[in-house]
């Protein structure tokens, strides 16, 4: 008779080494070259020898690049850190115009967006719509919700359980919370998935002095089909920044465009 698996013993989670093991543990897998994320991890890697700085992500969510941000940097660069920023109670109760999905007309009749961007945005609002029964409202046009569904303490507590030290997680509003941490030292990339418009603008503002030369700021929600806010506060900060550049990351004709902005 075949015995029963017995239930091992707790410990310390192992670092995983396989997909299957990325998925369950809800990490990306920084090790694929494959993948919207591959550009920060290839840059990361690439330049971690030449540039100073730790690393930011601005909207932390449930942790899936912060955790993989961390165990990159203990296997590459044990003394750098990543620093998450989250408000983890999910979007404000209020949001700013800007992020009305009714931007996006304005978005296109500006130039700022391509027909394509446009059309895809509307089939976007459409499909999530009917699914959810929705109106058309960024407050639930994202399949995640609010971003509400997530905890600092949980994602502490797989931070603890892969035996990470290199992960920092601040609470609150970036206009408060950010002056103290990223001001304090150099910065050689930041990960911007922070959707809403002033999010933007403020995480922008607190980023910017402290990047280095050559440094990255990858931009997730440039190419958003859900909120135009965050291309519109890009759109200020580029016209504003001369030292900015913005550039297209290469992806394949079934991938989302996917930008950045270095530093010169």
């Amino acid at each position: 008779m075949m015995g029963m698996m017995q239930t091992p013993p707790a410990t310390r989670l192992m670092r995983p080494k396989h997909e299957w093991e990325f998925d369950v543990l809800g990490i990306y897998n920084y090790r694929l070259n494959q993948g919207a994320l591959r550009h920060v991890f290839n840059f990361i890697r690439d330049n971690c020898a030449f540039l100073d700085g730790n690393i930011v992500e601005v909207g932390v969510f449930r942790g899936r690049t912060t955790l993989a941000l961390g165990l990159l940097l203990s296997e590459i660069a044990p003394c750098r850190e990543v620093i998450g920023f989250d408000s983890f109670s999910g979007f404000p109760n209020v949001l700013s115009n800007e992020d009305s999905i009714s931007q996006f007309d304005l978005l296109l009749a500006n130039g700022h967006i391509s027909q394509s961007h446009y059309d895809q945005a509307i089939r976007y609002w459409s499909m999530r719509s009917h699914l959810a029964s929705a109106s058309m409202d960024p407050m639930n046009i994202s399949s995640s919700g609010t971003f509400a569904c997530t905890s600092k303490e949980m994602i502490e507590a797989k931070v603890r359980d892969l035996g990470l030290t290199n992960i920092e997680l601040v609470t609150g509003d970036f206009d408060i919370t950010m002056p103290e941490y990223v001001h304090s030292s150099p910065i050689m990339c930041a990960v911007m998935d922070c959707d809403l418009y002033r999010s933007h603008t403020v995480a922008l503002s607190h980023l910017w002095p402290n990047l280095v030369a050559g440094g990255m700021l990858y931009l997730d929600e440039y190419y958003s089909l859900k909120f135009p806010g965050a291309r519109t506060a890009i759109i200020e900060f580029l016209s504003n920044t001369p030292t900015a550049q913005l550039l297209q990351l290469p992806s394949r004709p079934d991938e989302f465009e996917r930008w950045c902005i270095i530093k010169h």
